[in-house]
């Protein structure tokens, strides 16, 4: 083996390992690193909100949509009750 030969792989090699040392340096970082997981599970968390509540609503067939109406006009009709009452003080 002449010593060109020897020093192209050895220079090769040299590459590989500098490659293999990046590589497990990232996976131990991507393993390891927690930064990112409390955004992940509030996530989860909205998303199994929202499919209960898409749940409820296809279960109920309609019947919640009255409910909410009628909670929401009462809040409503409060509000303004307040307003008018606010405006007559002043």
């Amino acid at each position: 083996m002449s010593f060109r030969v020897y020093a192209k792989e050895c220079r090769v090699s040299h590459f590989f390992r500098g490659v293999m040392v990046v590589t497990n340096e990232f996976w131990h970082r991507f393993l390891t690193d927690e930064s990112g997981q409390g955004i992940t599970e509030y996530g989860a968390i909205l998303a199994f909100v929202a499919i209960l509540v898409a749940l409820v609503f296809s279960l109920t067939q309609g019947a919640l949509k009255g409910a909410i109406c009628t909670a929401f006009s009462a809040v409503a009709k409060q509000l303004n009750n307040l307003a008018s009452a606010a405006g007559a003080a002043s």
